[in-house]
């Protein structure tokens, strides 16, 4: 992995941890802010800030990258999904629920740029 590589792997993966664990300090705000036909909201609120503590940790160590972007992709276009796209169909449409669901797709783009470069056996 060059310089430029580590760098990026390193500012993708930190920001990650942080909000991972920012999950679990705020669970009960970010729970409210969740469509109301989610049951159990704050079990997923934590379940997803584990989920994103452990790709964090995984990408930092370079253990089971790959999948672990894989799972990251597949839980940022859950949230795009389940999250953001209600917004879209309730008539919420605002500047944040654009942004939101934009950076959320990007988060899964980069994890997919990810996944596909930690494959690779000169990246290892």
């Amino acid at each position: 992995m060059d310089g430029l590589t580590k760098t990026g792997t390193f500012i993708f993966a930190i920001p990650l941890g942080i909000i991972g664990i920012i999950h679990f300090i705020m669970g009960q705000s970010i729970a409210a802010g969740l469509p109301s036909f989610f049951f159990a909201s704050i079990f997923w609120v934590y379940l997803s800030g584990l989920a994103l503590i452990a790709a964090s940790i995984s990408i930092l160590t370079r253990k089971y990258t790959r999948l672990a972007c894989l799972l990251l992709a597949l839980l940022f276009f859950i949230l795009v999904i389940a999250v953001d796209l209600p917004g879209f169909f309730n008539g919420a449409i605002s500047y944040s629920l654009i942004s939101a669901a934009l950076k959320d797709i990007a988060i899964a783009g980069a994890a997919l740029v990810l996944a596909a470069v930690s494959s690779r056996p000169e990246s290892l």
